[in-house]
């Protein structure tokens, strides 16, 4: 069975989507310009990018395929400021495309996360507050094009209350809420929950503690499959350890979800383990075992990507199934070399999706790898290689599709802050399906003005 799109829309269902649309690129656009706001942060950079490519299949067709032309003009950009009493960090890799083809309207396209902690009576009360903003795919069994595209835009915020308990122990009680939207899917909510913390400090860098939350999680509308209201909750205990060339954050326990007709309980883990293995080579260990408490999309892979140029086209899929209630599980591995003049990266994550509430997804299975490497072959000219594969099983759905991509990138400095961008990519996916197999090759320029190497990441690191 395959889900898409109803082919015909009523007058009023046409104005209540293109209402949801515009609201969603509008926050869109908030979300980004608060990263350029904070440029006074510790660590900050951004890349204004004009230009085009050509795609002689720009609609991802199986057949009858249409080469056109693209202009985009987009912002990449990255603030982090970690200490203070106003702590943020936010990340934007946002673009506008317009198809020069009267078949294919024009589109927003990227990723955009912020968070931020505001200490109202510092070490005591502080505020927080998160948004994202990401694209995901509708049908699974079609590959992102300009007609399966869906927007899905979070806002979060929320007080935290800290209290000392003599010099090595803190207790904390957090409060949440969080709205959801989708600008394709009847997925709207809202979350309400509140999460306690005990933690005793052994040394300045090693804390130990344990941790109970509860959620509870409405939606907006009840038509979508699966769309029933639960609550979440959650026990465990937390280890948070940083030394010399490891740091561990881990959370360990029990999590069980409830809603009218169904239940599910079973083992919790948020694992992250990350090791300087050289002088120049880092690597990372992921686990995550849970029910998401915010039907959003799946988070995209951490991946770092280096190489800006490549950014907008290494493909990482944060596509799900469904909204409803369900058990995620998270296993990844990541390394990252920097040296004077090449950094390399390598991702490979594998996301199991078990539907848990009545009439959703059963199973969906999602891998992928990633790689970049990027060299600065003179002072002014540098060029990169990168790639892709990705694998999406969902049985249910009657998908079964592998993609693969790569390309090169290369890049001149003209001056100190504008630079000129090539890049070409080929892709290729295969579906069971014919509906979802199609061939690409994309080549294009960019004329780009930043103040620096900007470092782009599937997901911004939210602060709270």
């Amino acid at each position: 069975m395959r889900t898409c799109l109803p082919a015909i829309q009523t007058k009023n269902e046409r104005n209540s989507l293109h209402a949801r649309q515009t609201a969603q690129f509008l926050a869109a656009i908030l979300i980004s310009a608060s990263v350029t706001e904070v440029a006074h942060g510790d660590d900050f950079g951004y890349r204004l990018r004009t230009g085009g490519v050509y795609s002689d299949n720009v609609g991802r067709t199986s057949d009858n395929e249409v080469g056109a032309g693209i202009g985009i003009l987009g912002l990449q950009g990255w603030a982090n400021k970690p200490e203070g009493r106003l702590r943020y960090n936010a990340l934007s890799n946002l673009s506008y495309e317009e198809i020069f083809n009267s078949q294919f309207s024009g589109y927003t396209v990227g990723t955009i996360g912020a968070g931020a902690d505001f200490d109202i009576i510092p070490k005591s009360f502080e505020w927080n507050a998160k948004a994202s903003f990401q694209e995901i795919r509708t049908d699974l069994n079609r590959p992102l094009a300009p007609d399966n595209r869906e927007n899905v835009t979070t806002l979060g915020t929320g007080p935290t209350l800290r209290l000392q308990l003599g010099a090595s122990n803190e207790a904390s009680l957090k409060g949440t809420y969080e709205r959801t939207m989708f600008s394709e899917r009847d997925f709207d909510s809202d979350t309400i929950g509140g999460e306690l913390d005990l933690m005793h400090s052994i040394s300045r860098d090693n804390h130990v503690g344990v941790g109970v939350t509860h959620d509870d999680i409405s939606y907006s509308s009840h038509e979508a499959a699966g769309a029933i209201d639960f609550t979440r909750n959650e026990a465990f205990v937390n280890w948070k350890a940083t030394g010399k060339r490891t740091r561990i954050d881990a959370q360990v326990g029990a999590s069980k979800i409830e809603g009218s007709g169904f239940d599910s309980s079973g083992p919790l883990a948020r694992i992250t383990i990350t090791r300087r293995l050289t002088p120049f080579v880092s690597g990372s260990l992921i686990f995550d075992r849970s029910y998401p408490a915010s039907p959003s999309a799946f988070s995209p892979s951490s991946f770092v990507i280096s190489n800006p140029a490549a950014a907008e086209f290494v493909g990482v899929d944060a596509s799900i199934a469904s909204a409803a209630a369900r058990r995620q599980t998270v296993e990844g591995l990541e390394f990252t070399m920097v040296r004077p003049r090449t950094t390399a990266e390598l991702s490979l994550r594998h996301t199991t999706e078990v539907g848990i509430a009545p009439g959703a997804l059963d199973d969906r299975r999602y891998s992928e790898a990633v790689f970049s490497v990027n060299h600065n072959l003179t002072s002014r000219i540098s060029g990169g290689v990168f790639g892709s594969y990705l694998h999406d099983e969902a049985s249910a759905l009657g998908v079964h599709a592998r993609d693969t991509s790569y390309g090169v990138t290369l890049g001149t400095l003209v001056t100190r802050s504008f630079s000129i961008e090539g890049v070409v990519q080929k892709t290729k996916r295969t579906d069971d399906t014919a509906l979802g197999s199609y061939d690409e090759f994309v080549a294009g320029i960019f004329f780009v003005l930043g103040n620096g190497p900007v470092t782009l990441s599937g997901e911004a690191r939210i602060a709270n």
